[in-house]
């Protein structure tokens, strides 16, 4: 489910996210083994209806699930329900809050956040305007002191750029290739 159907407020709708329908108990017997492996989860079905308090209850259930293995947990862009959850998450991940406008609930957490911007340029470079909104603490990233920033090419890819200017390409290797 793309994050403008799952309700939340920040960003622009990304199909390459998945989401883990969550209609009945039996969820936690798919999202147990995952979360011991981990996982990325699975796909949703747009013709399942999910409910917010579906949502709520999956994200708590999880949470404690992971607790349990002691892993650390983060919450992805859902700034709408971080102050419900607050206590159970270990960090924030804001993808576009600069670009948006939306830090401040992730800023309130006193939490690290995690902080990715995809401005237009990339790969080759941001713009050095865009670079340096980005990595300043005025404007759209007032409430962004003590974040860690990047800036990502919005497909995702192995490319990356810090705030202090190093880029880097990650060598990767595609799951399930043989060597």
């Amino acid at each position: 489910m793309d994050k403008e159907a799952n309700n939340s407020s920040s960003g622009p709708k990304r199909r390459t996210e998945t989401w883990t329908p969550q209609v009945s108990d039996t969820w936690q017997i798919v999202l147990k083994n995952p979360i011991r492996l981990p996982s990325d989860g699975a796909d949703f079905e747009p013709d399942v209806p999910v409910y917010d308090l579906d949502l709520f209850d999956n994200d708590i259930e999880t949470i404690h699930e992971a607790k349990s293995l002691n892993m650390a947990i983060g919450l992805k862009n859902d700034g709408d329900i971080l102050p419900d959850i607050l206590d159970l998450v270990d960090f924030p991940v804001s993808e576009q809050c600069i670009e948006y406008s939306g830090c401040d609930t992730f800023a309130q957490a006193s939490k690290p956040v995690f902080s990715i911007e995809y401005p237009p340029g990339t790969p080759d470079d941001a713009s050095e305007d865009a670079q340096s909104e980005i990595c300043s603490h005025q404007g759209n990233a007032t409430a962004t002191e003590g974040f860690s920033k990047v800036i990502k090419k919005l497909n995702l890819d192995v490319w990356i750029q810090y705030c202090y200017g190093k880029m880097y390409t990650t060598p990767t290797e595609s799951w399930g290739s043989e060597k």
